[in-house]
């Protein structure tokens, strides 16, 4: 979900004696006290005075671009509105109305969903509302109509993440079974000359959880598979994979797929490194906990808010793999 917003103040340890020669005796003076860390400020800026949420958000240079929802309330049924904001330096808003394709129906009312942006502007998400079900769609940008991303036959769903090079994730669902034989997709995809191209298509697994994935520049990508061997039984675990790819098409590297717990877990957000984070299983039992794993299986010790519980999910991982921060964590008391 948010992407590139957390910054980490630091200051190099100063530690240097001074050796002072005073009627012959060296004298150490004690190490200055190194600086305070400079406080972090941030500025808070209303995307809209209308109820909604965003689903991703790019710090690019000289504005912030975010994308999501916004619910319009204007007729009889609330309709999701795919939304397209930037925001300067100075605080002011730019919003844009994502279009949608025509509608199966003359009278069909389409919802809409925005759920990731690359730094090209190429946006993801899906629409649905009429009798074709939803359809997972790319935005070649902010301003053009989207092209409708091919799926196996059968099947609806959505695209949930895009990175620079156009490689995209999404899920596709049975639309009568909704809860079961989720599969995870990818597509190789272009935008020339403002014109979205989809250059290849597959199917990375047939038994995926209906959670949030994503792919990175550098290949890696996490999602949620469902191991149960029971129809009626859902027993999710987090995975890390590695995709690849070349100008035409997209594959995953053999062995690259890695289960990353043995008890329950979900999978929300990956960085270049390839450190996943999401919720897990706590010891002994109880409701998931937030995780962030390396690709060496070391758990990083995440900070919790001062006077609650330690429960809660990360949704993206930072691409700082020393020091990891939380770009949205979701704390219970």
């Amino acid at each position: 979900m948010f992407r590139n917003l957390k910054r980490t103040a630091r200051w190099p340890a100063i530690a240097v004696a001074i050796g002072l020669v005073c009627s012959s005796q060296t004298v150490a003076k004690k190490p200055p006290k190194p600086p305070e860390d400079e406080p972090v400020t941030y500025t808070l800026v209303e995307l809209s005075s209308i109820e909604g949420w965003a689903g991703a958000i790019n710090q690019l240079d000289g504005f912030v671009e975010v994308v999501g929802v916004f619910y319009d309330y204007s007729g009889e049924d609330v309709v999701h509105r795919a939304r397209y904001w930037t925001v300067d330096p100075a605080g002011n808003v730019l919003g844009l109305d994502l279009q949608t394709l025509p509608p199966s129906e003359p009278e069909a009312i389409v919802s809409s969903q925005a759920l990731d942006v690359n730094n090209d502007g190429t946006v993801v998400g899906s629409q649905w509302g009429d009798s074709a079900g939803t359809a997972p769609l790319l935005w070649p940008d902010a301003t053009k109509p989207p092209t409708k991303l091919p799926l196996p036959e059968g099947t609806v769903g959505f695209a949930s993440s895009i990175n620079d090079e156009g490689i995209v994730l999404g899920l596709a669902y049975d639309p009568d079974n909704p809860d079961n034989g989720v599969s995870l997709v990818v597509w190789k995809t272009a935008v020339v000359d403002g014109v979205a191209m989809v250059l290849d298509s597959k199917t990375l697994l047939t038994k995926a959880g209906p959670y949030r994935m994503q792919v990175t520049n550098s290949g890696y990508a996490c999602a949620t598979v469902n191991v149960s061997t029971d129809p009626e039984i859902y027993e999710y675990r987090a995975l890390r994979l590695m995709l690849d790819w070349n100008d035409d098409q997209v594959w995953e590297v053999p062995g690259s797929r890695t289960q990353l717990f043995d008890d329950w877990s979900t999978a929300n957000g990956v960085n270049e490194a390839g450190t996943v984070c999401g919720r897990c299983a706590p010891p002994g039992g109880g409701w998931g906990i937030a995780f962030a794993m390396t690709v060496s299986g070391e758990l990083l010790d995440l900070p919790v808010l001062p006077a609650v519980k330690k429960k809660g999910f990360t949704y993206t991982a930072a691409d700082n793999e020393e020091a990891m921060a939380l770009n949205l964590a979701l704390i219970h008391i």
